[in-house]
């Protein structure tokens, strides 16, 4: 299998190489063709990956389901995981939600590592959004592997379904480390909630900051009319408590 695999890895890298030449390519197709016939699994699934760069997604499709057909060894077990994640989210993108659902639930029983089906976790999230604590589970196992587009969904879940906000914080502060703008905002709602408006405040300026249009803004600002509200009172009683003079206390003798 050492040849073939080197050989498919290598016909991949050339069709995916703008610079390689047209006879390159035609040889690279042609060799990928020849391990097809004799049912070799990653050649079917390197033709996949390049018929779905190409937009031909039906086909990408019809190519993973093929490797998978091949009866994968558990040496190649990390192929099977890329093909059934691919048709998952070939599935999700085409609302077939009931298949995509299969597939990643397929990809994430059959992975050898957590991290390899973390994203598969998040397409679950989704899917399984009316279900809350199966929803958060699967947020859960995403963000705890890395992956940064959970953040704020299981923050917002944690705070505004299970009334978790000490939680929640853990993973606005997480994200909002890596600059995740959605992150940032829910820092922000957090923040007020807990009323930490020093946290609050700093949120709301990098908010400003990383805001990508003026509408973007205003949208903002209007959606967290309150907590702005609540913010500014906080920034206006802590000006008058430094604008207020130094009181110097006179013993009983005093005059």
């Amino acid at each position: 299998m050492g040849d073939n695999m080197a050989i498919t890895l290598l016909c991949g890298r050339t069709l995916n190489d703008e610079k390689a030449s047209e006879e390159d390519k035609s040889h690279a197709v042609k060799l990928l063709d020849d391990l097809c016939e004799i049912q070799f699994g990653p050649a079917f699934k390197i033709k996949g990956d390049i018929a779905y760069k190409h937009g031909h997604i039906s086909k990408a499709e019809d190519l993973y389901q093929d490797c998978l057909d091949t009866n994968l060894s558990q040496e190649l077990n990390s192929v099977k995981i890329e093909c059934l994640r691919s048709i998952g989210v070939i599935r999700f993108n085409n609302y077939d939600l009931e298949q995509a659902k299969l597939y990643f639930q397929l990809a994430i029983a059959e992975a050898e590592q957590p991290s390899q089906v973390m994203d598969c976790h998040f397409y679950l999230s989704q899917i399984l959004e009316e279900d809350k604590d199966r929803a958060r589970y699967h947020l859960e196992q995403a963000a705890r592997f890395g992956l940064k587009q959970s953040f704020a969904p299981l923050g917002f879940l944690l705070m505004n379904y299970f009334n978790r906000p000490d939680i929640a914080v853990e993973w606005f502060d997480l994200g909002n480390s890596i600059g995740d703008f959605n992150s940032i905002v829910g820092l922000f709602d957090v923040s007020i909630k807990q009323k930490k408006y020093d946290v609050a405040r700093k949120a709301f300026e990098n908010i400003e900051k990383l805001t990508p249009d003026e509408d973007t803004l205003a949208h903002f600002k209007k959606s967290r009319r309150l907590g702005l509200e609540a913010l500014q009172l906080q920034n206006s009683t802590l000006a008058s408590a430094q604008a207020a003079p130094e009181e110097n206390p006179k013993g009983r003798w005093d005059f």
